[in-house]
């Protein structure tokens, strides 16, 4: 995922979690996010916060990310493909 900092105030440096929550509301981990400078951003990839990230969802159908934070937009998902292009989408 891609997350921007859209502060503009050089004090204005992100603070946030990121929670790996099941689909029915169970937590299944929470990370410190990296700190992003003002009007920043930076790509992190969901087994970089959680590489245990298949242990923690088990048997859950299905999992979400939940950021939470200061000086954080919404973040986009990053797809990248084998020719090198990129794909940005809003969540």
């Amino acid at each position: 995922m891609v997350l921007v900092n859209s502060c503009m105030a050089s004090e204005g440096a992100s603070v946030g979690t990121a929670r790996l929550v099941a689909l029915d509301g169970t937590e299944l981990g929470q990370r410190a996010l990296p700190e992003i400078a003002p009007m920043g951003a930076a790509r992190i990839s969901t087994l970089d916060l959680f590489p245990e990230a298949e242990r923690l969802i088990g048997a859950a159908e299905g999992f979400a990310l939940e950021f939470k934070g200061t000086n954080i937009a919404s973040p986009f998902s990053y797809y990248e493909f084998a020719n090198g292009k990129f794909s940005l989408h809003h969540f």
